[in-house]
């Protein structure tokens, strides 16, 4: 914008100079004689007569050269104020180096032992229980007539278990015929049938200790039950001492756990 300006001003400048110079030859024209060169008042007066007639143009066009120019911007005008830098951004302290710690000398490897082989050792199964025992059990009739019943349980070199009962019949003076297959002596789930022969007891022949049945059976080292039941049955189905009696029958549970 600056530079369109001063262009401008410079063709006005110019074409005041162009018109000054067409004014001063047209006088001279006019005149035949050459007239003496002017003072300096009469120059002057010139100058404000030229001034007047055209008054678009200054006096001297030496100093209104130098006006008319707009001032311009750098070192030329020492009037003109400096143009200030840019302001530089402030330096960002830089963080102080940390210092490392020194290398700790590491510890040379140590060889280590070479594996020794471990013998496999096969799990031993664990040891059976060791069981002798024995025990004793009776019918309650309320008479004198009674089944009585005695067991045991020992256990055998393999590891095995053997449980074994007897029946036997407890009475005084007794007569009766023989049962056949009509009573039973059981261990666990395993029954045994039996038969009695006919029995004569007098009345002087004192108490009698009669054995009806003996039955055994095993068990294997983990067949065992905890709890085992034995049983014995007797077909009398008779009198005695007053008292009427059909079936004598005895049992027990033993608990091999606590054996």
């Amino acid at each position: 914008m600056k530079k369109s300006i001063a262009l401008l001003l410079a063709v006005l400048l110019l074409c005041g100079l162009l018109l000054a110079s067409c004014s001063n030859k047209k006088t001279t024209d006019d005149s035949t004689l050459p007239s003496p060169a002017p003072s300096n008042d009469s120059a002057a007066t010139e100058e404000q007569s030229l001034s007047k007639e055209n008054p678009s143009l200054p006096a001297d066009s030496s100093k209104d050269e130098s006006s008319l120019l707009p001032p311009t911007s750098g070192t030329d005008d020492p009037s003109a104020e400096p143009t200030p830098p840019p302001p530089s951004k402030p330096d960002v302290p830089t963080e102080p180096d940390v210092p490392t710690e020194p290398d700790v000398p590491t510890e040379p490897d140590v060889p280590t032992e070479p594996d020794v082989p471990t013998e496999s050792i096969e799990p031993s199964e664990p040891e059976n229980r060791v069981i002798n025992a024995s025990g004793h059990a009776a019918s309650d009739t309320g008479t004198a007539l009674n089944l009585w019943l005695d067991w045991s349980i020992e256990t055998l070199e393999d590891g095995s278990y053997k449980v074994s009962a007897v029946a036997y019949l407890d009475s005084y003076s007794l007569y009766c015929g023989k049962r056949t297959n009509s009573n039973r002596l059981v261990i666990g789930e395993t029954p045994l049938v039996y038969s009695t022969p006919a029995l004569s007891y007098g009345a002087d022949s004192g108490r009698h200790h009669t054995k009806f049945a003996e039955h055994a059976v095993i068990y294997g080292a983990d067949e065992l039950p905890a709890m085992l039941t034995l049983s014995a049955d007797w077909f009398f189905n008779g009198t005695y001492s007053g008292i009427g009696i059909s079936t004598i029958t005895v049992e027990t549970t033993i608990d091999t756990t606590a054996l």
